[in-house]
């Protein structure tokens, strides 16, 4: 039976009366309510904090040895949070080995912040030189919160790094100064 006009959305009491609906949800197609009871006078729920890489874009030359990757925790800083730093082939490939590859993985890819700990922690990610002229390579990098009352920033969670280019004899193939080198 087709039906005409608007559906119909009860009102689903909670109950105890002193609680009021925050949020409410109806599915007609399987006949299943859910409504989420809030007291009054209870605080907000806390914000979360901001996990987000201080660099859009980082830079290092092959033969750094590794690149430091620095990322900051926005907010109230209340409570332990951890956030995983995915390390990414981009152009750039990573070794199974050490000193493989253009880049290794790094020994520790997260990041633990205890309550109102300092705000920003680092990774170190293993960079290795050969004698390929290959040009600017990059890695991707992206931020994963697994634990805590937080988020990976919009537009900060995610970032590149960019690995520089050494020809044999020592000279950068490119002259940009490092972001965050």
């Amino acid at each position: 039976l087709a039906r005409k006009g608007p559906l119909l959305q009860p009102y689903l009491p909670c109950r105890n009366s002193q609680y009021h609906q925050r949020q409410r949800h109806i599915d007609p197609t399987i006949s299943i309510a859910t409504v989420e009871c809030i007291d009054p006078g209870a605080a907000a729920p806390p914000e979360k904090d901001i996990i987000a890489f201080t660099h859009k874009t980082y830079e290092v030359r092959e033969d750094a040895g590794y690149a430091n990757i620095t990322v900051k925790r926005r907010g109230a800083g209340k409570g332990k949070v951890i956030a995983q730093i995915h390390v990414k082939d981009g152009t750039a490939t990573a070794g199974k080995d050490p000193g493989e590859g253009d880049y290794n993985k790094p020994g520790i890819d997260r990041v633990v912040w205890e309550e109102l700990d300092n705000p920003e922690k680092s990774i170190a990610i293993p960079i290795n030189k050969d004698d390929l002229v290959e040009g600017t390579e990059n890695v991707n990098l992206e931020i994963e919160v697994t634990v805590g009352n937080a988020a990976a920033d919009a537009q900060m969670g995610k970032a590149k790094l960019l690995i520089k280019d050494v020809l044999p004899s020592g000279i950068g193939l490119t002259k940009t100064p490092s972001a965050s080198q």
